[in-house]
């Protein structure tokens, strides 16, 4: 074949293993920041994921809903972190820890919520866990 003609080229490597390769990676750094109570980790890895699996939700024909469902969990993960609860004393200890408490727990379930829906949208796109009908068993 001269140079210059078409000619099918083909990838050596398979991305799309690769990809499940950096998910699982990405949510075994998400699982001891979890476990460990890292938020900051823990969101910037959740993020890592929606980036794996971002191409892939916008294939989907309702990509842009996916989007939306998105959006909502990130705002209220930022409404967490802003949450702030009233306190007639603010230098007084006990009551900043019970902020801090009240803060923390808010931003744990809003990041849980996220984490939870990043491995729905992940089977959903068929990058995670993976079900069969048990009626196509292989016994005849």
């Amino acid at each position: 074949m001269a140079y210059g003609e078409n000619q099918e080229v083909v990838s050596r490597y398979n991305e799309a293993s690769l990809n499940i390769l950096r998910l699982h990676n990405c949510w075994q750094k998400i699982a001891l920041y979890r476990q460990n109570y890292q938020f900051y980790k823990w969101k910037i890895e959740l993020d890592s994921v929606w980036s794996e699996i971002y191409q892939d939700v916008m294939r989907k024909p309702n990509g842009d809903e996916y989007l939306n469902d998105q959006k909502l969990l990130l705002k209220q993960i930022q409404e967490a972190c802003n949450y702030e609860v009233p306190v007639k004393d603010p230098f007084a200890l006990n009551k900043l820890s019970k902020l801090e408490k009240i803060k923390k727990e808010r931003l744990y379930i809003a990041l849980s919520n996220y984490h939870l829906w990043l491995r729905k949208t992940q089977d959903d796109v068929g990058k995670g866990s993976s079900y069969r009908d048990a009626s196509y068993d292989d016994f005849e």
